[in-house]
């Protein structure tokens, strides 16, 4: 699935966390901001977002904060399994821990872009090698060699290494995140 705003000016993000109805405000990760705080006014659809969803969005900086111009959701998670969601989270965690605000990250958000293109049809092992690419970028993985080749894997392809491996390197880089998130 190719994704397209409507709006010409619109660009893809990432709802990484909705603060409603406490505030009225959105972290997403943006293609061009990178991760970002939008605000906006009551009873604006951006209540309705939320984490994991891709919307379109044209955001214009406001001191601190950015708010949202224009807005489409274009894929909420209606319908997911609790497993897709708990892989969705795993992915939304890592990026609100490890990635800087306002700082892009494009070639960690174009494989996420890819990746949502088919997201029901990934596989258990697809969704392995996700998270080894994912830890990959955010310089979260273990330092060993084949690890790395896995990681570089398409996860829609045919995964070359067995479910327990893939599962250890995952369970591995999650000891790492965990390490450096106590430092």
């Amino acid at each position: 699935m190719n994704y397209v705003p409507s709006n010409a000016t619109s660009a893809p993000a990432f709802v990484l966390k909705n603060y409603a109805p406490m505030s009225h405000k959105v972290e997403i990760l943006h293609r061009q901001h990178g991760k970002i705080m939008c605000i906006y006014p009551k009873n604006h659809q951006a209540a309705l977002l939320s984490a994991g969803s891709l919307i379109f969005c044209t955001v214009e900086k406001n001191q601190n904060f950015y708010r949202f111009l224009n807005l489409e959701i274009e894929s909420a998670l209606h319908g997911f399994s609790v497993l897709q969601l708990q892989f969705i989270h795993d992915i939304i965690r890592l990026c609100i821990k490890k990635i800087p605000r306002e700082i892009m990250v494009p070639e960690l958000f174009d494989y996420l872009l890819y990746v949502y293109s088919d997201l029901t049809n990934l596989s258990d092992d697809g969704k392995l090698v996700v998270l080894l690419r994912c830890f990959l970028m955010l310089d979260l993985l273990p330092e060993q060699p084949e690890v790395y080749i896995l990681a570089a894997q398409d996860p829609y392809g045919n995964i070359k290494q067995e479910s327990k491996i893939l599962q250890e390197y995952v369970r591995k880089s999650w000891d790492i995140f965990y390490q450096n998130d106590t430092l």
